[in-house]
């Protein structure tokens, strides 16, 4: 069962309240909502995850990491080879006992270290310096030709979230930037790999690994299907345009 916008605040806010445990700094508004954005693109809340991901907790498609000595679980798909066959690939990400461990890791993740500058502009509002912070640090890589064109894309999915958190605690709404349909460079189908695949992959609300594998072609013609669109499992100017443009929900997660 899919989080509600309601229980991801709740869980968004115990996470910041448990990293400020002992600071006479309390949870902001901020950090929660900017928490719930991330949570919510990468992975739906962790409905996004299919196969062995499903269950995991795992809230913002985080990988294990070399430090990583808990629960994990590997995410397997396919992809073409030249002569027709397919080959598997896999990766590893971190899994967790409950919902509430999957946020209170995200928000180490996100927050501490060297991702303190994040943690500062979530707590002051500023909705592109937390996307900035974030390319900085190596959270994503983005899509678009420049970097500042990455940066921009991903404050523009982000402040879907954030508003959606807002809503929630009560506070304004901030401005959505309209989308530039001019940033698909070229048709995605399945094979390809990227962060343009990644980015698709969230406005899907998959979890993002970069490939154009089987359950993204299947979810691309779930939502061509759903909105009227021709569903042959390829996105191209015409799809990329109304998916970047709502607020898609899957029938099932």
């Amino acid at each position: 069962m899919m989080i509600t916008d309601l229980t991801a605040t709740k869980l968004a806010n115990a996470a910041v309240a448990k990293l400020d445990a002992g600071s006479i700094v309390p949870a902001s508004t901020g950090e929660i909502a900017a928490l719930f954005a991330v949570a919510l693109l990468e992975t739906q809340f962790g409905s996004g995850w299919k196969g062995a991901g499903a269950g995991s907790h795992n809230q913002g498609a985080v990988q294990c990491g070399k430090g990583w000595t808990g629960a994990r679980f590997v995410y397997t798909d396919t992809h073409p080879n030249a002569d027709g066959t397919s080959t598997g690939y896999s990766a590893c990400f971190r899994s967790y006992a409950t919902d509430q461990d999957g946020w209170d890791d995200l928000a180490r993740v996100l927050y501490l270290g060297r991702r303190i500058g994040v943690a500062a502009a979530a707590r002051r509002g500023d909705w592109p310096a937390v996307s900035r912070e974030m390319h900085a640090t190596g959270y994503y890589e983005g899509f678009g030709a420049t970097v500042e064109d990455r940066i921009a894309n991903h404050a523009r999915a982000m402040a879907r979230g954030i508003n959606r958190a807002l809503a929630v605690l009560g506070s304004g709404s901030i401005d959505v930037p309209p989308p530039d349909t001019g940033l698909l460079t070229r048709v995605l189908e399945f094979g390809c790999v990227g962060d343009d695949v990644k980015a698709a992959q969230r406005e899907l609300r998959l979890a993002a690994d970069g490939i154009f594998g089987t359950v993204t072609r299947a979810a691309t013609k779930a939502y061509q299907s759903h909105h009227g669109l021709v569903d042959d499992g390829r996105i191209g100017p015409m799809t990329w345009r109304v998916l970047t443009s709502d607020d898609y929900s899957p029938v099932a997660a």
